[in-house]
């Protein structure tokens, strides 16, 4: 690593520590991610708001705001004095409020931040660090093992790599392979040099994939992966001790442990969400298809003012509502996707005068590895049916 610093560059990174970069790296982090969706974090928007509990009331905008504000004071207070607890505890508190009164904004750059932060806090400055390397070796590890399904190498890959032609499709299947390796190498201390560079990489064309110059899509991790590039770089270079042995030691650390490393498998038999097991853009993510009457677009439209191509007409008479397209407009983000968020929002189109006559929602089925086409089970008021269909 001499070739890439200094030894002068490198008694600089030494002086600030560990420690104090990354909580400026996540601090940076979590407000451009905020800046990037700000419609997310307020309550007069063209989207819904999602409660994490159903009879929790809806916050007014000057509540949300001023949670907010709270929010990013405190984020700003941890920067500037790392060992006030006051600042991680307002933190904390504000962003549990603002995501119990709408889920949607428990995105995954989200939790992997307020995850980090809370290591950070419960841990010594030489610990710290190595609990947050843990858990980007755990998000690396489940998300390419999320990939590992033929939907990614056929709907999502092909997507992603678009601006780049058609040659690479059948290449699909390196991505999870590439990403679990990453991992486990930067898992290992002797392989830690290639894997961290292996995954600047990875980042590095990400974004010129998806980024203004590629797709020009979903602005809100471009952010996330620049300081995906930072983490690693901080949490890797030189760090040639084991991480998980320096981590394993108390239990507030063992539980940060197991909410990155263990939780996500847990996924893979519907207990854990996708948005907080590293799920994004693998092809495993559920889906919502909302189709209502005439009377139904008319009750909608009345409310929300729908970007284009958020409510499209179709021959059959109806119009698909597609709620991905509807979040992305609107928040800058995808919509949370649970089984009790689709009820939540059932119930939002009930409120809004579209009955269940007029209207039909599906919710998509579990993916397993070996999935070719996806089929949907219709959601009825707070309940599933058993119809299935395939689209």
């Amino acid at each position: 690593m001499a070739t890439v610093f200094s030894d002068k560059q490198w008694a600089l990174f030494t002086l600030l520590g560990r420690d104090r970069l990354l909580r400026w790296m996540l601090c940076v982090g979590l407000l451009a991610g905020i800046a990037t969706s700000p419609k997310l974090w307020q309550a007069s928007r063209e989207f819904p708001m999602i409660p994490a509990l159903g009879w929790f009331p809806r916050l007014s905008q000057s509540v949300t705001v001023l949670l907010l504000v709270v929010l990013v004071l405190s984020v700003l207070g941890i920067a500037i004095f790392p060992r006030v607890g006051g600042a991680f505890l307002a933190l904390f508190s504000s962003l549990t409020l603002l995501i119990l009164f709408d889920v949607n904004r428990l995105q995954p750059w989200v939790y992997e931040y307020a995850l980090m932060l809370l290591a950070l806090a419960v841990s010594r400055p030489d610990v710290g660090p190595k609990l947050c390397a843990v858990i980007l070796v755990a998000l690396y590890f489940w998300s390419g093992v999320q990939k590992a399904n033929l939907l990614f190498g056929l709907e999502v890959f092909p997507q992603v790599i678009q601006p780049l032609g058609d040659s690479l499709k059948p290449t699909w299947f390196l991505v999870p392979i590439i990403e679990v390796a990453i991992a486990i190498g930067l898992f290992i201390p002797r392989t830690r040099v290639i894997a961290v560079w292996g995954a600047v990489m990875m980042h590095v064309v990400l974004l010129g994939l998806l980024g203004p110059f590629g797709k020009n899509f979903n602005s809100v991790i471009w952010p996330w992966n620049l300081t995906m590039i930072g983490l690693v770089l901080c949490c890797f270079l030189r760090e040639k001790e084991p991480i998980l042995r320096a981590s394993w030691c108390k239990w507030p650390a063992k539980g940060i442990v197991v909410l990155a490393g263990v939780m996500p498998a847990f996924n893979f038999l519907g207990y854990w969400p996708d948005a907080l097991a590293a799920s994004l853009y693998s092809g495993r993510a559920r889906a919502v298809w909302v189709y209502v009457s005439d009377n139904a677009t008319a009750a909608i439209t009345k409310k929300y003012a729908l970007a284009e191509g958020v409510l499209v007409p179709e021959d059959s008479g109806r119009s698909r509502l597609d709620v991905l397209a509807w979040s992305m407009s609107s928040l800058n983000v995808p919509f949370y996707a649970s089984r009790f968020s689709v009820n939540a929002l059932a119930e939002h189109l009930t409120e809004l005068g579209v009955p269940r006559t007029e209207r039909l929602i599906l919710w998509s089925d579990p993916v397993s590895p070996g999935t070719t086409v996806r089929t949907y089970t219709e959601v009825e008021g707070s309940r599933l049916e058993q119809s299935k269909t395939e689209m």
